[in-house]
């Protein structure tokens, strides 16, 4: 039972991941988002900021793969699944949000 809800935990974060890893027009929007929010990111910051968004993605849909291969893995009982949901996880554990 335990098994199945972290799969397919892993498999619905490894999905949120790729899509937005994959979908286009990401720099528009966050440029348009904070161009109207001065107090968040300056205006001489912001270029740089939306110019690493393509690595970004990349690294999101990589994470994605990560996380839908560990999950399917599980589901599947395959022997090297185990290993690769301990990535995803660790990979995972920088994105904790540290709120006191």
């Amino acid at each position: 039972m335990f098994r199945k809800i972290i799969a397919t935990l892993l498999m619905v974060e490894g999905g949120l991941f790729i899509v937005f890893g994959f979908a286009p027009g990401m720099e528009s929007t966050a440029q348009a988002y904070f161009s109207r929010r001065p107090d968040i990111i300056s205006p001489n910051s912001l270029g740089e900021i939306i110019a690493i968004f393509p690595t970004l993605q990349r690294m999101a849909a990589m994470m994605g793969i990560i996380c839908f291969a560990g999950g399917w893995g599980t589901l599947a009982h395959k022997r090297w699944a185990r290993w690769v949901a301990i990535l995803a996880s660790a990979l995972n554990l920088p994105l904790v949000d540290r709120k006191s």
